[in-house]
Order: C-alpha cells, then sequence, then structure tokens
C-alpha cells in the first residue's frame, strides 16, 4: 500500500475519503506561514483581481494624452498608500 509505506523525500498521497483531515492539516500547515493571510484567501476566494489599467504612454504635439490598450493591473501599479491599504484591509 503505498499511502502507507511513507516516505522521507516525498510527501504523502491524498487519500479522498479523507479530505476534511486533509484540508485542516492545510490550513494549519498555512497558518504558520508568514503570508498565512494572503495565502488562506486566495484557497477560500481564489486569487484577488486588480481590475484592468490603461498606461500613459506619452502626450501629442496638441497637448493630447496617449494611452496604450487595457491590460490587468498588477500590485507593482498600486501606489504605496494603495498597497498599504490592501494590506491593512487584509489583516482585519
Amino acid at each position: 500500500d503505498i499511502q502507507a509505506a511513507g516516505s522521507d523525500t516525498c510527501p504523502p498521497m491524498l487519500d479522498r475519503s479523507d479530505y476534511d483531515s486533509w484540508s485542516q492539516r492545510i490550513r494549519l500547515y498555512c497558518r504558520g506561514k508568514e503570508n498565512r493571510i494572503y495565502i488562506l484567501q486566495s484557497i477560500d476566494h481564489g486569487l484577488f483581481e486588480l481590475g484592468t489599467t490603461k498606461d500613459t504612454l506619452g502626450t501629442t504635439s496638441e497637448g493630447g494624452v496617449l494611452i496604450g490598450p487595457e491590460r490587468p493591473r498588477t500590485y507593482d501599479d498600486l501606489n504605496d498608500n494603495k498597497k498599504k491599504r490592501g494590506e491593512d484591509a487584509m489583516r482585519h
């Protein structure tokens, strides 16, 4: 039986009939990690989406603004204030 044999180099196989026990173990493991809040929220709710944004590419000779195509917003697109606000909201 491969599940009972055990191994020092490989994680044990997940037994489908014992899902609740494994789910609890995984959650306990995540709680011990530095980014536990983010890990548990991504497990419960999926990846957090920041919406979309358009980059400013420059200005025209007439003074207009050139805007690039719409793209998914990333964490790096947020300014420091918004990053801090988001992290504070995740803690509460």
